[in-house]
């Protein structure tokens, strides 16, 4: 029998994340591309064992720019595939809000940028690994 894969079903602006390893990067939802499967996404914040890296001065983090431009983003967004997002509980986002809030010393920075580009491409590479076949499997056929 075949299981009927339905994709998740998020919403623009709603609020999304990614997990690589200990790390989690929290991105609000611009655009479902349905037949694509795929979603495009703002990153929001970086949360890592060590810190946590606001990258959005938007609305939705509350967080002023430096220099008054509203909602700019630090980071490109992301078109990213669908299925590898989990939807972000309100509870754990609120929290994390409440951090930020409390370290108004946190600016934005374009050197997050690198950060968050890190950790896309040591994402990438995991599931781009998981979805090879191991060598010595096929060597073997």
């Amino acid at each position: 029998m075949i299981k009927d894969l339905q994709p998740p079903s998020f919403q623009p602006h709603q609020i999304v994340y990614l997990t690589c390893d200990q790390s989690r990067l929290y991105t609000e939802v611009i655009e479902i591309l349905v037949d694509r499967q795929l979603a495009w996404v703002r990153p929001l914040v970086l949360v890592t064992p060590t810190e946590t890296l606001p990258l959005a001065a938007s609305s939705v983090l509350g967080l002023p720019d430096p220099q008054g431009w509203p909602d700019r983003p630090t980071t490109p967004d992301l078109l990213w595939p669908l299925d590898q997002f989990c939807p972000a509980l309100d509870t754990d986002f609120v929290t994390l809000l409440a951090t930020l809030a409390d370290r108004p010393d946190q600016w934005l920075s374009a050197s997050h940028s690198v950060r968050v580009s890190q950790f896309t491409r040591r994402l990438w590479e995991k599931v781009a690994g998981a979805s090879q076949p191991n060598q010595a499997s096929t060597d073997r056929i």
